[in-house]
């Protein structure tokens, strides 16, 4: 069950290192392609990426700032697979993502720059969480444009689903 700073980080880490192991095996020419009104796999990649660089950012914000910015919690913490359960429900009612996080279309040859950029993101996004204090996760509140304000250590929960949900349809449908 995932639960600790240290948790989150080892199932980001799992998660991401699953996408690209998957990622290595697929010829290039395939990035560019996906099922017929589907997102290609670049797209999942693009949109990995515009959903991560955000989260970064604003992690790395002065705490005051996200409290003036967000508020306070008014509620428990979510579990793990709270945090599931309700984004499986909003897309089962019709979420799609908002504009700002709608992937961009990608060539063949853009493989390797976005899988880089998206580790990249990755990288830094381990880094934010380990200089984050742990009771900290649990007291400042980030949007989410389905789910609205999430707890951090919520939206580090939905991350690692997130991720997860983007590979499991990548190895599903491609």
């Amino acid at each position: 069950m995932v639960q600790t700073k240290h948790d989150i980080i080892q199932e980001i880490d799992q998660r991401f290192d699953r996408l690209f192991q998957w990622l290595e095996q697929q010829p290039a020419e395939r990035f560019s392609q996906g099922p017929e009104g589907k997102w290609t796999t670049g797209q999942h990649i693009s949109h990995l990426i515009k959903s991560t660089k955000p989260l970064n950012m604003a992690l790395r914000l002065p705490k005051i700032q996200l409290k003036a910015m967000f508020g306070k919690p008014n509620r428990p913490l979510r579990s793990y697979d709270e945090v599931v359960q309700r984004y499986q429900e909003k897309l089962a009612g019709g979420g799609v993502s908002t504009a700002q996080f709608v992937a961009e279309e990608s060539k063949a040859t853009d493989k390797s720059g976005l899988i880089a950029e998206l580790d990249k993101e990755r990288g830094k996004l381990t880094k934010i969480i380990a200089k984050w204090e742990e009771e900290k996760l649990d007291k400042y509140l980030l949007p989410h444009p389905l789910l609205g304000k999430m707890l951090i250590r919520e939206m580090l929960f939905f991350t690692i689903y997130h991720t997860e949900h983007h590979t499991k349809s990548l190895e599903d449908k491609y």
